[in-house]
């Protein structure tokens, strides 16, 4: 009964992957340059040129697609586990053949904009990656 209770503790462990993902969102604000973004986050994964309007003064002149993959959790670990398992048993059952890709880890994305003074004007929440 012990073991049960340790592998379903493992399980929903799984769920700090989102608040790893947020944590890493959050050290983007508001006013930073995109040298400092690039310091505390690193590299976007895309750059997007946005086309501006002359009737307007303070536009948003660009956007960076981010992502995070999260790193493995305990969950994870014990998903691994049990895949594994549930191939041994297909094998040795005679059954071969493929059970899937195993688990794979949490990918988030998120867009920051920023203004032709090359500042952040808004970062968006998180969104998972399928």
């Amino acid at each position: 009964m012990r073991r049960l209770a340790a592998v379903v503790a493992l399980l929903f462990a799984a769920c700090s992957s989102r608040e790893y993902a947020e944590s890493r969102r959050t050290l983007i604000e508001v006013g930073m340059s995109s040298v400092e973004v690039r310091e505390r986050f690193g590299a976007p994964e895309r750059v997007i040129r946005v086309a501006t309007s002359s009737a307007a003064a303070d536009q948003t002149t660009e956007v960076w697609e981010c992502e995070i993959e999260a790193p493995p959790t305990p969950g994870h670990f014990a998903a691994l586990v049990l895949a594994a398992g549930a191939l041994v048993l297909v094998v040795a059952a005679g059954g071969g053949g493929s059970v899937g890709g195993g688990p794979g880890f949490p990918r988030y994305r998120f867009w920051v904009g920023f203004g032709s003074d090359g500042r952040v004007r808004g970062v968006t929440k998180l969104e998972g990656v399928k």
